[in-house]
């Protein structure tokens, strides 16, 4: 069965770096898709170097800034495909991302959404972790954590449509795990565990922002919008204890990576193990411990 596939990349100022994301989808060995650049108000040359590009099943749009989410949204809307999935502009498909999700949409008979893995590197290319191992499908994984990356979920088109990101600007970079936990509330998620793109961490990227002001205010808005889901607390009833305690113990780790902050750190932690005494057996709770002492 032929299968088209809708590749949305969001974009912000990263006219630098676009060219290479789109470059890594012309390379797939699958090659029907549609390619969907959503520019969210950029003020650099990105329109230029799309323009320049000079691609027949590319798509660009310009909109006022709203944030991923809404720049995800936009192109989700606008695509054509039997399955979108997502590309964020810093980041990298491998030759196989699209092969790969054509067959499990055709041995799986068109399942609802389903995720490959991923890794992810560091600016020189060297690998600091791989996220491919899991038991499908993943939905119970998802409360400890966000372990599905956007370039790496695959959903049919209508399920997409009906589901769509939040677009209220404090929960950017949560915005993506809020939607995986409506979607898992609602559908399996399966897990394909073969790693075909890269997540890149660079010095630009968002999620790396060590202003904790804004780091709290995202995980409290996020918390707020999933405790007031009733088909998230529903489906996972006697479980949101350590999805508050995975939210307060990230904000203690980053709190802690940037080495200014460690009473917030401190405070952080503790509510972690308030909510969920087994957290102190974590790699994640062993690593505030080291940052915070050193």
């Amino acid at each position: 069965m032929e299968v088209k596939f809708s590749i949305i990349i969001p974009t912000y100022n990263r006219a630098h770096l676009i060219g290479h994301a789109i470059n890594s989808v012309l390379g797939q060995i699958y090659t029907n898709c549609e390619i969907i650049v959503v520019d969210d108000g950029s003020t650099d040359n990105t329109e230029e170097v799309i323009s320049k590009l000079g691609i027949p099943n590319l798509f660009y749009y310009k909109k006022k800034n709203g944030e991923r989410g809404a720049a995800r949204n936009y192109g989700t809307k606008k695509a054509t495909g039997d399955y979108v999935t997502f590309l964020d502009s810093d980041d990298l498909l491998y030759s196989n991302h699209l092969s790969e999700a054509y067959k499990v949409v055709n041995e799986m008979n068109n399942p609802e959404v389903f995720r490959l893995g991923f890794e992810i590197k560091d600016s020189k290319g060297k690998t600091n972790a791989i996220y491919s191992n899991y038991k499908s499908p993943v939905n119970t994984e998802l409360i400890k954590g966000n372990i599905l990356g956007c370039c790496g979920v695959f959903l049919r088109r209508e399920v997409a449509l009906s589901n769509l990101f939040n677009e209220d600007r404090i929960l950017s970079a949560c915005e993506d795990w809020e939607l995986w936990l409506r979607v898992a509330s609602k559908y399996p998620i399966h897990a394909i565990n073969i790693v075909t793109a890269s997540m890149i961490n660079h010095e630009g990227r968002s999620v790396l922002d060590d202003d904790y002001r804004k780091l709290i205010a995202r995980f409290d808005a996020f918390l707020e919008y999933v405790l007031n889901d009733k088909g998230i607390t529903d489906y996972y009833k006697g479980k949101i204890d350590v999805l508050k305690s995975s939210c307060y113990t990230y904000v203690a780790l980053h709190t802690a990576l940037t080495g200014k902050h460690k009473l917030v750190s401190i405070k952080y932690l503790g509510r972690g193990v308030a909510e969920y005494p087994g957290v102190i057996f974590s790699r994640r709770f062993l690593a505030v411990l080291k940052h915070i002492i050193l």
